[in-house]
């Protein structure tokens, strides 16, 4: 029985081609990035995201071409900033309005 065996070496001679071609591909059909306005389209995209990207409709490219889609995600983060402070600001009045209460129960049952 053999204990070795020949493997070819990898060559990577079309990959800078490959690459540079998916990237041309990616500005010339998707242009903007509709999930996510503040990274760049490169490689990094998944296939899926890919898929989604080039699906969209005319209206949300148009929109995305104007600059409203980046100023849409842009009052989403904003405004999702602002619910999450004020969610934490009811919580923690809770959280002493209940101290408040128990500490009256306490008084009443001393």
């Amino acid at each position: 029985m053999p204990t070795r065996f020949a493997m070819r070496e990898l060559k990577l001679t079309y990959l800078d081609k490959v690459q540079t071609e998916t990237t041309r591909f990616l500005n010339e059909r998707i242009k903007h990035d509709f999930l996510r306005p503040d990274r760049d389209l490169t490689l990094d995209l998944t296939v899926r995201e890919a898929e989604i990207l080039i699906s969209a409709n005319e209206e949300v490219k148009n929109l995305a071409d104007q600059g409203g889609l980046k100023e849409l995600h842009n009052k989403y983060n904003d405004l999702t900033g602002k619910v999450e402070l004020e969610y934490f600001n009811v919580r923690e009045h809770l959280a002493k309005t209940l101290q408040v209460i128990e500490g009256k129960e306490t008084e009443i049952f001393e």
